[in-house]
């Protein structure tokens, strides 16, 4: 694993960034590391278990939305069946509600906000690793129906998502936060999410993992604030 302490050091490693090259950053060495939030502080749970916690959820999110307690954006009218659920599942994920999703990012810097901004986590490496994602998981908006014509969580596959954006005078949180985060989404099925997709044996060849230097973190978060890469940009508040 190689260790990075600066920008530059890492920038030599981007080749395709927005086509098949994601980046995702964690602050420290977690016990679910690239594991989705629905796995987090789950133990002593069964499958079964688990699965219910996710569908309760979903469902509470959707009725808060259906509600207006919780705004978020629809898209635009589809024949896809599942089109809308889809669409709030990626605004409940930026809205930090405990999805099956995991975020990545087509910026680097972004990534690396998240690996170096928890100053509480100073002392300690941050974990950076670039995805080289198969072509054929890539789902945009010319493959969409394999994907959004299934149930969000009955989803079998493994996918990385480009989610479309829709235009709109009104602000939406979720949606906003994933524009400026350059967010994309790896969603895959509940079995498979036990185990961090970089340790996964169909794609631990995909992926290079970095350890970014605790004692350069406070330098490397000035440097990506001179190019407003702050908490307050990349966590839009309404």
């Amino acid at each position: 694993m190689r260790t990075i302490k600066s920008i530059i050091e890492l920038e030599q490693y981007k080749q395709n960034p927005g086509a098949l090259q994601f980046y995702r950053g964690e602050s420290r060495c977690y016990d679910t590391p690239m594991m989705s939030g629905i796995y987090r502080n789950a133990d002593g749970l069964s499958i079964n278990e688990l699965q219910k916690r996710e569908r309760e959820y979903f469902n509470v999110f959707k009725q808060k939305t259906a509600s207006k307690e919780i705004k978020v954006q629809d898209p635009f009218s589809s024949n896809l069946k599942f089109h809308k659920e889809w669409f709030w599942l990626f605004q409940a994920q930026h809205l930090k509600h405990k999805t099956r999703l995991i975020d990545f990012t087509v910026d680097m810097n972004t990534a690396l906000f998240f690996a170096v901004n928890d100053s509480i986590d100073d002392e300690q490496n941050g974990h950076f690793w670039i995805f080289n994602c198969p072509k054929e998981i890539k789902i945009t908006s010319t493959n969409e129906a394999k994907l959004f014509n299934c149930k969000p969580l009955e989803i079998e596959q493994s996918y990385m998502i480009n989610p479309v954006q829709y235009q709109s005078e009104e602000d939406f949180i979720g949606k906003r936060r994933m524009i400026r985060q350059m967010g994309r989404f790896f969603v895959q099925s509940f079995e498979d999410g036990f185990t961090p997709v970089f340790k996964q044996e169909k794609f631990k060849d995909n992926f290079i993992h970095f350890e970014i230097d605790a004692k350069s973190k406070i330098t490397i978060r000035e440097e990506l604030a001179e190019s407003c890469y702050s908490y307050n940009w990349i966590y839009f508040e309404q």
